[in-house]
């Protein structure tokens, strides 16, 4: 896995995931055209025609079955990287909250645990949830988190 952060790398990689070449010139050249960038031959290649490299990058840490905590830093680090953060959320928050929706959970709960973690990854860089429309964690003592797991399971 390359993560998005590494440019041209990354770019390099998606292509050739998708054609076969004999050179990083015959990569760079689409319908016989020379790019300057592995990221301009990928995108009229037609690989990230609607600047969904972030999307691209989480799809593929989840195929390669990657934790719940690795998916939380990824996820992280691209919209640190200026990918739109709530999309993201919506199509991945399963995957990543999936460490802790194996207890006796609900589900918002464990929303709650995954946002609280990737909070503390985004306080590293300064910044906050806020900052990228995400919802703030609804923060319970011990007690009332033991009372929500008894109503849970009966």
């Amino acid at each position: 896995m390359v993560a998005l952060r590494t440019g041209e790398l990354f770019y390099l990689c998606a292509l050739l995931l998708h054609r076969a070449a004999s050179s990083f010139v015959d990569l760079r050249t689409i319908d016989g055209l020379l790019f300057s960038s592995f990221h301009e031959a990928a995108c009229d290649f037609g690989l990230f025609d609607n600047g969904n490299e972030g999307f691209l990058t989480m799809q593929e840490a989840v195929e390669c079955f990657r934790t719940s905590s690795q998916l939380q830093f990824l996820f992280t680090q691209i919209i640190l990287e200026g990918y739109p953060a709530m999309p993201l959320w919506l199509e991945f928050r399963h995957r990543i909250s999936e460490d802790h929706s194996m207890f006796p959970i609900n589900e918002n709960l464990a929303f709650d645990y995954s946002l609280q973690k990737i909070a503390q990854h985004l306080s590293y860089a300064g910044r906050s949830l806020t900052d990228f429309g995400l919802p703030n964690p609804t923060i319970h003592s011990a007690e009332i988190e033991k009372e929500l797991l008894f109503l849970a399971e009966n």
